[in-house]
């Protein structure tokens, strides 16, 4: 189902932007859904002239769920050799309505994009060394937490983004409330299963993005979530949960 072109009467005059440390415009939708939603238009300013597009440009024109309903559908087509690349297919030129492309123009992209992500050919020597680097770096990191890290965290704030690989919560890309950052270790709590997650504190300073949340919003996520882990006989941890709750409260 495309997007459709908002009423007159319920078209937002001015879209609200925030731009982010490393330079990138996000859009920040609003919790109405009626009045603030994508359209086709808005879909057309992020792909009309492109055969390629990086996934994290679209945020200044799409909702995020929107861009992964997008390659879900197969309107956008993830590069085998980089996730951030996406390939505009002819569905989406046909769904969309966009300008299709000269026939030369789209063998010079597929030319430029093959020789930027062409695969890298690693000899076994290479591949001795960066072994050791790798080794090396993991002994230098077990010492500096073994000693601890004694300067603040670079990220800061209430809740983060981090890519995890834990039985409790699963793999992949989580939001987290940051409960508690130490000099070696670092304190996660996964809200939808109530769950905490410890992460070394190298790990989450390298790795963690910031992310705003409201906190009314998340108490009330966390209280859902509480009851319906009591409803359903469910072991959880309720001291953490109360810590984490007191954490928002004094934020």
């Amino acid at each position: 189902m495309t997007a459709q072109r908002k009423p007159k009467e319920y078209e937002v005059p001015h879209a609200v932007y925030v731009t982010e440390k490393d330079g990138q415009r996000v859009r920040i939708w609003s919790d109405d859904g009626k009045v603030d939603f994508v359209t086709d238009d808005d879909v057309r300013a992020w792909l009309s002239g492109k055969l390629t597009v990086e996934a994290r440009t679209g945020l200044e024109f799409l909702h995020r769920k929107y861009i992964q309903t997008m390659i879900r559908r197969g309107d956008l087509r993830q590069d085998d050799r980089s996730a951030s690349m996406l390939w505009v297919t002819p569905q989406a030129v046909e769904r969309y309505k966009l300008p299709a492309l000269p026939a030369a123009q789209k063998k010079l992209v597929v030319e430029r994009v093959s020789a930027l992500l062409a695969p890298v050919v690693q000899t076994s020597i290479g591949t001795e060394i960066a072994a050791k680097r790798a080794l090396e770096q993991a002994r230098k990191d077990a010492e500096i937490l073994r000693k601890g890290v004694a300067d603040p965290s670079p990220v800061d704030g209430l809740a983060v983004r981090l890519y995890v690989d834990d039985p409790k919560v699963g793999c992949g890309e989580r939001g987290f409330l940051v409960r508690d950052v130490g000099p070696s270790i670092v304190r996660l709590f996964y809200v939808p299963l109530l769950a905490e997650v410890i992460v070394d504190r190298l790990t989450f300073d390298r790795h963690a993005k910031p992310y705003a949340v409201k906190v009314a919003k998340v108490e009330k996520r966390i209280d859902e979530a509480q009851a319906c882990f009591e409803r359903l006989d469910l072991d959880y941890n309720p001291p953490t949960t109360k810590a984490v709750l007191a954490k928002l409260a004094a934020a």
